[in-house]
């Protein structure tokens, strides 16, 4: 979505910490919705269960705005953080084929 748009649902929240890895800082948050653009997926390091990872990535609408999201859930023991990224884009691959049968054409958002 529009850094805009992602920093008006920001606007009044407070992010808290349910782990150790848990991102609590808005601006490490926006930093890292900057690389999950650039990456096209997102990883969930153990930051709201300890010892459960995800990975996903969104899925776009005919306009190109984010309006679901497909992810894969595991313990940290069966999705590494070494599995990440190719497990990421394996992920994202699929997303973007479910976007385009949505009628979301590749662009630049």
């Amino acid at each position: 979505m529009p850094s805009e748009e992602a920093d008006e649902a920001l606007r009044g929240k407070t992010l808290t910490k349910y782990t150790e890895n848990t991102i609590t800082s808005k601006k490490e948050f926006k930093a890292m919705l900057k690389e999950v653009k650039s990456k096209g997926y997102a990883i969930d390091n153990s930051e709201d269960i300890q010892g459960i990872n995800c990975v996903g990535a969104p899925i776009f609408n005919e306009h190109g705005y984010p309006v679901a999201a497909l992810w894969i859930t595991a313990p940290y023991g069966r999705l590494p953080a070494s599995q990440f990224e190719s497990k990421g884009k394996i992920i994202q691959k699929y997303a973007m084929k479910i976007s385009t049968k949505l009628g979301y054409l590749t662009q630049s958002l």
